[in-house]
């Protein structure tokens, strides 16, 4: 029995369609799709609230803008799914980070 975590997040950003199709076809029989809500009630599959962690949301000059401190999330500093809409979010790209870098889902 193969059970995945955030999909297939070691070759794709996890919590992403690429990543849970990944899993699918690596041949996972359980996916795990943590949930997060948007500010618009809607919910989303991420790992966590925090867009910053694996998300292209600071090259998002409209969005990059919106960093809030919340003392009870760590890190205290961040751009939060409950502080956007579905739309805005969905209009991010998903990265994975490597070495200290970041390579971007196409």
């Amino acid at each position: 029995m193969v059970i995945s975590h955030s999909g297939a997040s070691g070759d794709y950003p996890g919590c992403t369609n690429l990543a849970y199709d990944g899993a699918v076809k690596g041949g996972a029989n359980f996916i795990d799709c943590p949930i997060q809500m948007t500010q618009d009630g809607e919910p989303i599959c991420r790992g966590s609230p925090n867009l910053l962690s694996n998300t292209d949301i600071a090259k998002n000059s409209d969005l990059s803008t919106r960093v809030s401190s919340i003392p009870q999330l760590k890190p205290p500093k961040g751009i939060y799914t409950f502080n956007l809409t579905l739309k805005e979010i969905q209009g991010l790209k998903g990265i994975i980070f490597v070495d200290c870098l970041y390579a971007e889902c196409m």
